[in-house]
Parts: structure tokens; C-alpha cells; sequence
């Protein structure tokens, strides 16, 4: 894919501004659809999130041992942008318009665990791995 950047970062200073980070979190929560799905062991979640002006990513297994992340669609003109973040246990969603290392950068937090949405990462709960 085109433009697809997967990343795992480190925030400077771990700060969000909330009024920001609320922008992103509204945005990534209004693009959510979960649904129950069939997966070769059975039933699993899944959850889709299509951002406007922005990438189109998927959870699949959600809070299962086999939880995948994906991104289906992605550019580098997206307002928004997608990445995994071993450091944070989440899926980050950010805003492009921002220096993603400036304090107050906004950011929505994504868990693998449960499809929520979260405005802070350390909301996020963490996944489970399963050697």
C-alpha cells in the first residue's frame, strides 16, 4: 500500500491537550462500526473505522488471542493518521496538522483489547498475549 506508514513512537512529555485530543477522540468514535463476525475459531469482533479525511483501519478478533490490526486505506494527503504503538498497548490515531513530538499534539487512543476509544493512553487497556 501507498502511503501507509505503521510506526511504533514514544510521545515527548506523554501530554495531550484534552480540548484537542476530544477532537480526534469524536472523530475516530463516530467512525467505529463493531459487529459480531465468524472467524475460523468461531465468533470474533471485529471493528471497522473509515475516517473522513483520513485512513480507513480495522481490528479484527478484538481482545482475542489472534487480535490483527489493519490498514485498508491510506494517504499521505489524509488528514489523519494511523499507527500501532507497543509503548502505549494501542492503535494511535493523530492529527496531521500537528508535529506529532509538540506538547499538545492531539491524539485518540484505539484499544486492541476492546474496540473502544479512548482520549488518553493510559485509558487504554492492554492486550493479552498468548505465547
Amino acid at each position: 500500500m501507498r502511503g501507509v506508514t505503521i510506526a511504533a513512537f514514544v510521545l515527548v512529555g506523554g501530554a495531550c491537550a484534552e480540548a484537542q485530543s476530544t477532537d480526534v477522540t469524536t472523530v475516530v468514535q463516530a467512525a467505529a462500526v463493531c459487529r459480531p463476525a465468524e472467524g475460523a475459531l468461531g465468533p470474533i469482533l471485529s471493528c471497522e473505522f473509515k475516517l473522513p479525511d483520513g485512513p480507513t483501519f480495522s481490528v479484527s478478533d478484538v481482545g482475542g488471542s489472534a487480535a490483527t490490526f489493519a490498514v485498508s486505506k491510506a494517504s499521505e494527503r489524509d488528514r489523519y493518521y494511523v499507527m500501532l504503538s507497543f509503548l502505549h498497548r494501542c492503535i494511535v490515531v493523530g492529527d496531521r496538522r500537528y508535529d506529532i513530538f509538540s506538547e499538545g499534539a492531539p491524539f485518540s487512543f484505539v484499544s486492541l483489547a476492546n474496540g473502544k476509544v479512548y482520549r488518553t493512553y493510559k485509558e487504554c487497556p492492554p492486550i493479552r498475549i498468548v505465547e
